[in-house]
């Protein structure tokens, strides 16, 4: 959007075309355009904003605004003023909406308004969308000036980013959580990678939303974690549930776990993990009924299923998941030593990390919960995960979810019925407790020896290659799913 002046020569077409070529029929376009130019001053001296006015030209003369609000209008500049010559083309909606803008720019610092917050932010979003990065960086400049949600400092730095696509300056805001505002309005911006079928896909990539204040049955995880590993020699990111409000690039396409290395800034493993809730919701309610349904018989489902309205279980799945991968060796200390060479490897990382994570809530929770924690991981793993187009030859987390099956058919607690489909013998949360119990042993002894190899991370292997899975399980599971993706 402009405003079209002499200073420019800018034409009209453009506005023509739009619609926005806008005057009475019949009023002569000269009345019509000095109207409207009275109708800008006045609404100038309304809000107390310096103006002049030169009804033989036209013209309103006022206070230079920001620099952000001149590039958006495109403004003629005569030193410390700023000048519209009023033409046809401008009406009084575009006037009202460069007033208002005006007015915001003039707010006290601690103002906060919630509808110039979320409007502003979804237009940076949607400008990102289209990969407008000007546009994008003049909106960041218009927000920071217009609402206190955010530090001034930190949009700026983003904007700078977007005009440079140097990051190194946004990284510290990541770890420090800058990007939490004071009323908990969260915005991120910057490359961020997405796995797909074993291929590191980077994007420019945006997230506003809010955080969500979840209870959860483990308050003090990293507390709880050394209790019951023993040791931790990884600290526990920090993990925040998010309600995300818009969202583009590798996020926009329904990603709920986002791991803090995988934003593609300086020691971003520093920083915390989101859980984008909202996300996570719509993938359950999309995809997990009918493909657990179709694994599970019609009772066992039922009993899973239910976890897909305890949001607060499912968020502590995740952040379980995350003590999972500090536990034993740590996940950053197997990175820096590239044990993961294959899916498989990798594969077998993640398994232990949902085994820890049933091994930990073992120690501090009721089987209840503990039984409750194991439905919103079959959720997951069996809803979504087990779904996953590359399979698992080519994807870690259908790996992963070959190994869970195989240690729940030798638990002796499940059933497979003639049609290939499992049934758990005690239809209850404690049932599923009893039928982890296998999976919790072999994390405890892994984790172990894990931690006696920290001199030695190569000698690892030997641990993750004692007992593969069946190979009728692979052929199992893939009778029982669906590829998707």
């Amino acid at each position: 959007m402009s405003f079209l002046t002499e200073n420019q020569n800018l034409l009209v077409r453009n506005e023509r075309l739009d619609g926005l070529y806008a005057k009475p029929n019949g009023e002569k376009e000269v009345n019509f355009a000095l109207k409207n130019a009275r109708y800008l001053f006045n609404k100038l001296r309304l809000i107390n904003y310096p103006c002049l006015l030169n009804e033989s030209l036209n013209k309103v003369q006022f206070k230079k605004p920001p620099v952000y609000l001149v590039d958006k209008w495109q403004l003629a500049i005569q030193g410390v003023w700023a000048e519209i010559i009023v033409t046809p083309a401008i009406d009084r909606n575009r006037i009202d909406a460069f007033i208002e803008e005006l007015k915001a720019c003039q707010l006290p610092k601690n103002y906060f308004n919630e509808e110039t917050l979320n409007r502003l932010a979804v237009q940076i979003i949607e400008a990102l969308e289209k990969n407008d990065r000007a546009r994008a960086a003049i909106m960041l400049r218009h927000l920071a000036t217009s609402s206190s949600e955010f530090s001034e400092a930190y949009l700026l730095r983003i904007a700078n980013a977007l005009e440079t696509d140097n990051w190194d300056a946004v990284a510290d805001d990541f770890i420090k959580h800058n990007f939490i505002g004071r009323n908990d309005y969260i915005l991120i911006v910057g490359p961020f990678r997405r796995n797909k079928e074993g291929q590191g896909d980077i994007k420019l990539t945006a997230i506003f939303g809010r955080i969500d204040s979840i209870p959860l049955p483990i308050e003090d995880l990293e507390v709880a974690a050394r209790e019951a590993f023993g040791q931790l020699l990884q600290p526990l990111a920090p993990t925040f549930a998010i309600e995300s409000i818009a969202a583009c690039g590798n996020i926009g396409e329904q990603e709920a776990f986002l791991p803090p290395d995988c934003w593609c800034l300086s020691k971003s493993d520093r920083g915390p993990a989101l859980v984008n809730m909202t996300a996570h919701q719509e993938r359950l309610k999309h995809w997990t009924q009918k493909r657990i349904r179709r694994i599970f018989e019609p009772e066992t489902a039922n009993l899973i299923l239910q976890l897909l309205d305890d949001k607060s279980m499912q968020f502590q799945e995740y952040w379980l998941h995350e003590a999972g991968h500090a536990a034993g060796m740590g996940l950053k200390l197997k990175i820096e030593h590239d044990l993961f060479p294959t899916f498989t490897q990798s594969g077998w990382e993640e398994y232990k990390t949902d085994i820890a994570g049933f091994y930990l809530a073992a120690k501090v929770l009721t089987p209840e919960q503990v039984g409750r924690l194991v439905a919103a991981t079959f959720c997951i793993r069996f809803g979504i995960d087990a779904h996953r187009l590359g399979g698992p030859e080519k994807d870690h987390d259908v790996f992963s979810c070959v190994l869970l099956l195989d240690r729940l058919l030798l638990s002796g607690q499940f059933q497979l019925l003639e049609n290939n489909q499992l049934r758990l013998l005690d239809v209850s949360y404690e049932g599923l407790y009893k039928a982890t119990i296998p999976h919790r042993l072999e994390a405890e002894a892994l984790i172990q020896q894990e931690l006696a190899a920290v001199d030695n991370p190569s000698k690892i292997m030997e641990f993750y290659s004692w007992q593969q899975p069946h190979p009728f399980i692979k052929m199992l599971l893939d009778r029982l799913i669906e590829r998707c993706r």
